[in-house]
């Protein structure tokens, strides 16, 4: 069927706009210049040539995706497990059990008092939960006992174990002989007298605290189902409660950990309202990927072409052109045929793709620890919700706030890099000379913290004192420990930081055109560097084609290293400041030449 101008349909203008643009194909066929490519938007490429923002599209969807999935995982999940986990553990670790166990027989009460309330957890909680069970082989299901992981020196020979009299008066290496490598052994704990099989309680004390010196660390673990009554449907968790017992210094140092893991019911559960925005989440972070790919070819291959036509034209070049040669232009503007935007778009999306690829693997029985997921998952979001700003820098007032970082990061970081050894150095000497005194420099890790909490304003008294109230044998060192951090870190480093984004962001609203600004701090954008060079070679092209048409065939192109002057002869030839002019490796410029 012919249309009413007579020609005959196309397949391909029935294709969507987007379906298009995806593959790289443009509704009137017409290709977008390589200035275009890099210097316009996407907004203002869809205006000049129809091209479909396609990026934009995907990133507002998957915004949005994102959103709805975090906003329904809150109200479904994060009351609900908050509560349970508290409740667990204050059932079967109590508060006062958690600063520590100081005895033998605290610890085995403790442990005791846990698997009691295991067994009788079904029967006092005030909702309903019931035991992991497994199948026996006569076809009847059974209660999973707790589990007891113990970890043992493999022997102790040495009298100073057994308490014996020692063979001097100082302790040689026969008296702690032993051999201390470790060996681990599983224990099932029934609720009478649980821990009978892992220390022998009916012999003897010395016999039972020789037991216990052999151990260095212990597990115990418990599983319980529960519901979850949510907003958006009904799910079944399973649950998983960790004690860890770890003997260090004559103390039983505890902890305890409590885990979930959704249960995924046969047919269409409530769960699955999820699974589906993983679906789409999946779907949308494949086509930025994608799309991210795609960008970061096409600006590869703008690049090579835009320098091997500088590196051609560069012969047409005048004194008064700006970048005269392909090496004049800096390399920061060359960069800028590089999207960061795309790099951030390729990781996002891949790490979000994988994310939701493991989230619907899970209906198929394939467990993946929730807590690592959503740790992929929320650097996949924090990425993806970073390459959303891309499009601000369209909107230069509302890209001032990323302005001011760009400009004044460099300077910030150099600053932190001097003032790198002056804070190392307060570390080393906190956890030197505090670490037997105060919790705030155990460590290195304790103590950075403790150093930058004071740097933000926040705990400068109460470190003031902490060192103090610990009996440190020599009060004033603390005193002008703390006295010097504070003057070199607060009022020279922290104000600095406030001086260099200051005039950062007097710059950027001056590069804006929002506030006058002395004009030899204000830098050029690469952006504009880049519309130069453009503008070059469509000069040069203009003047290759003067050339051509008043020489016709006969014209030859000059060559010219890149740096070479050019003048302009009185017959309107351009002649290059060389001693001789020779000829092109490949003689005449040939049609397809003269088009390019």
């Amino acid at each position: 069927v012919k249309s009413k101008s007579g020609t005959m349909p196309r397949a391909a203008d029935y294709v969507p706009a987007f379906v298009k643009e995806f593959f790289g194909i443009n509704r009137k066929g017409v290709k977008i210049p390589d200035r275009d490519a890099v210097i316009l938007t996407p907004f203002q490429q869809f205006r000049k040539y129809r091209s479909f923002p396609l990026s934009v599209v995907l990133h507002a969807f998957m915004m949005l995706f994102i959103t709805l999935q975090a906003l329904m995982l809150s109200s479904q999940f994060i009351p609900y497990n908050r509560a349970n986990e508290h409740t667990l553990k204050e059932t079967f670790f109590p508060e006062e059990h958690r600063d520590g166990l100081y005895s033998i027989n605290d610890m085995l009460e403790a442990m005791e008092q846990s698997v009691d309330a295991f067994y009788h957890f079904t029967e006092n909680a005030v909702e309903a939960y019931n035991y992991v069970r497994k199948e026996t082989e006569d076809g009847n299901f059974e209660l999973i006992p707790p589990k007891l992981l113990v970890t043992r020196y493999k022997d102790l020979t040495g009298p100073f174990w057994d308490r014996s009299v020692l063979k001097s008066l100082q302790m040689d290496d026969e008296d702690i002989a032993g051999d201390f490598g470790v060996e681990t052994q599983e224990y099932l704990l029934p609720p009478e007298n649980p821990l009978g099989e892992v220390f022998p309680l009916d012999q003897g004390s010395l016999e039972l605290q020789k037991a216990v010196y052999y151990v260095t660390d212990m597990e115990m673990e418990m599983e319980l189902l529960g519901v979850n009554v949510g907003p958006f449907g009904i799910v079944p968790q399973r649950w998983t409660v960790k004690l860890f017992f770890s003997t260090l210094g004559g103390q039983v140092k505890t902890s305890t950990v409590v885990k979930n893991e959704v249960i995924r019911t046969s047919g269409l559960g409530p769960y699955d309202v999820f699974a589906g925005i993983s679906l789409l989440l999946l779907f949308a972070s494949a086509g930025i990927f994608i799309l991210s790919i795609r960008g970061m070819v096409r600006s590869l291959w703008v690049f090579i072409r835009t320098r091997r036509r500088y590196k051609k034209l560069h012969r047409f070049a005048r004194a008064g052109d700006p970048f005269p040669t392909w090496d004049s232009l800096p390399a920061f503007a060359k960069l800028h045929f590089f999207s960061f935007w795309f790099t951030v778009d390729f990781f996002s999306s891949a790490i979000i793709f994988v994310s939701s690829l493991i989230s619907i693997s899970e209906e198929f029985g394939v467990h993946v620890s929730s807590t690592r997921r959503m740790l992929f998952y929320g650097c996949g979001c924090v990425l993806m919700s970073i390459s959303i700003c891309r499009y601000l820098e369209y909107w230069k007032r509302a890209y001032l706030f990323f302005q001011i970082i760009r400009n004044g990061i460099g300077t910030v970081l150099i600053v932190m890099l001097s003032a790198a050894p002056i804070f190392w150095a307060y570390a080393l000497f906190g956890v030197l000379n505090f670490a037997p005194y105060s919790e705030k420099f155990v460590n290195l890790d304790e103590t950075s913290v403790s150093l930058f909490s004071m740097i933000a304003g926040d705990d400068i008294h109460p470190t003031f004192n902490d060192i103090t109230e610990h009996e440190y044998p020599v009060p004033w060192i603390s005193r002008v420990y703390v006295y010097t951090f504070v003057v070199i870190f607060i009022t020279t480093v922290h104000n600095l930081f406030i001086v260099i984004y200051e005039q950062s962001y007097h710059l950027s609203k001056a590069i804006i055109g929002l506030e006058n600004f002395p004009s030899y701090y204000v830098h050029t954008s690469n952006l504009h560097y880049l519309e130069q060079a453009f503008a070059n070679l469509e000069k040069w092209e203009q003047r290759l084609k003067d050339a051509v048409d008043m020489h016709g065939e006969d014209f030859e192109m000059p060559v010219v290293e890149e740096g070479d002057l050019v003048m302009e002869a009185e017959d309107g030839v351009e002649l290059h400041d060389m001693a001789e002019v020779g000829t092109r490796a490949g003689g005449r410029v040939d049609e397809g030449e003269q088009e390019e």
